[in-house]
């Protein structure tokens, strides 16, 4: 994303505001600040390689991804689209569209531009809780702990192909590999 061309980006202070003011868990939270911590590794490094990666953005909706996941957990809404809804409001308008696509995101990988929501997306993929894990881990968990929120369940298998399509698309960018993503991760 063109810095010149987006929204306004929520500090660090006004995400973690906004976290306390949904009453978000703080294993929800937790979870979150590991998201953010990859979703940055991967920006970062795809900046060093010449890609135009607006790190700002990519920090706030990875921190914010799960804003509406404790009310979910409830109510058995979609905390994508209530996430969105809620971001949204407040204006920053750039922010919710990739928190609205952290669990499916609206394209198919193709070229080899790397978006700000796919790298959200992926980041949130290779994290259980608070532990950086490989894709077919993640996926596991997910059909273990989720396969009934889904109307299809092949839908979590379409999904997990398609991060592996973005998972190649990102680490032909990077310095290293998908296996040595846990240890470049601070």
């Amino acid at each position: 994303m063109n810095p010149k061309n987006r929204t306004r980006i929520p500090t660090k202070t006004q995400c973690y505001e906004m976290l306390k003011e949904t009453g978000t868990f703080e294993h929800i939270k937790e979870h979150s600040e590991t998201v953010t911590r990859v979703a940055k590794e991967i920006a970062q490094r795809l900046n060093e390689a010449g890609k135009n990666i607006d790190i700002e953005l990519v920090v706030a909706a990875a921190l914010l991804h799960d804003v509406t996941k404790t009310r979910s957990l409830e109510t058995g809404e979609d905390h994508a689209k209530t996430g969105a809804e809620l971001i949204r409001g407040k204006g920053y308008i750039d922010v919710s569209e990739i928190v609205r696509q952290h669990v499916r995101l609206d394209d198919e990988p193709g070229n080899e531009t790397i978006t700000e929501a796919e790298i959200v997306n992926y980041a949130d993929k290779r994290v259980i809780n608070r532990e950086i894990v490989d894709l077919k881990e993640r996926r596991d968990y997910i059909l273990k702990r989720y396969a009934d929120i889904f109307d299809d369940p092949g839908e979590i298998e379409k999904i997990f192909k398609n991060m592996e399509k973005t998972e190649a698309k990102i680490f032909n960018a990077m310095p290293y590999r998908p296996t040595s993503l846990k240890e470049n991760v601070s």
